[in-house]
């Protein structure tokens, strides 16, 4: 385990469709195969919500690329997907469970181990709101994540977003235009910079005190 360097780790929801995914990878396809060590892999989720999502994502992305990529079963014990996203530089979500995984602080149970606690953590919303569950430790008014390493909340742009959202469990909406705008240049800009910018034979977790380059701003609704 040792060994594994990991990139990114992403969970999907029903909302982000797999042609985003790929619109992403393509922005930054060759800095993924080339600046990337040959035994660094991109994580991702099986999917619950939206079963068989993880397969889909791989499907949707270059051959050469999915090499890389590693599909996290769904029956792995909640402390073992929490150790794997410890390893991530990058944790890329949406409005989930795993959000508030990735942000939260790692202790080890035994006193024995020590967790890095340095994965960033990028989440995107679409029809929620970003203040009330997100973290950005460069926006006002939210809480960043428990983690020695930026968060950003990003809100792409809904043409019909309405109050009826914030019950989005009981939506029923006949096209899901929760992602209709979505500023993949700039996200995959922001993560590159923050890759590009890590050390990983730094030892001193104050580092990314005061530190990070902003989320580029949401669309207008």
């Amino acid at each position: 385990m040792a060994a594994l360097s990991v990139a990114y780790f992403f969970s999907a929801r029903r909302s982000f469709k797999p042609s985003r995914w790929q619109a992403w990878v393509s922005c930054r396809r060759r800095a993924l195969l080339q600046a990337t060590p040959p035994e660094t892999v991109i994580l991702l989720g099986a999917g619950h919500s939206w079963s068989g999502v993880g397969q889909r994502l791989v499907e949707a992305v270059p051959t050469a690329l999915r090499r890389k990529l590693r599909i996290i079963p769904k029956q792995l014990p909640l402390d073992a997907y929490a150790a794997l996203m410890d390893l991530a530089d990058v944790f890329i979500t949406g409005d989930t469970g795993p959000l508030h995984l990735a942000a939260a602080r790692r202790y080890s149970r035994s006193g024995r181990h020590r967790f890095r606690n340095r994965t960033a953590v990028l989440s995107l919303f679409g029809a929620t709101v970003p203040r009330m569950s997100g973290y950005d430790s460069r926006q006002p008014g939210f809480l960043p994540a428990n983690q020695d390493a930026p968060s950003w909340s990003y809100q792409a742009g809904s043409p019909c977003r309405n109050l009826s959202c914030l019950n989005k469990y009981f939506k029923t909406c006949r096209a899901v235009r929760c992602f209709e705008h979505f500023d993949v240049a700039g996200l995959t800009e922001l993560v590159a910079s923050h890759l590009a910018q890590l050390d990983r034979s730094a030892d001193d977790p104050r580092r990314f005190e005061g530190a990070g380059t902003p989320a580029p701003e949401s669309p207008a609704a």
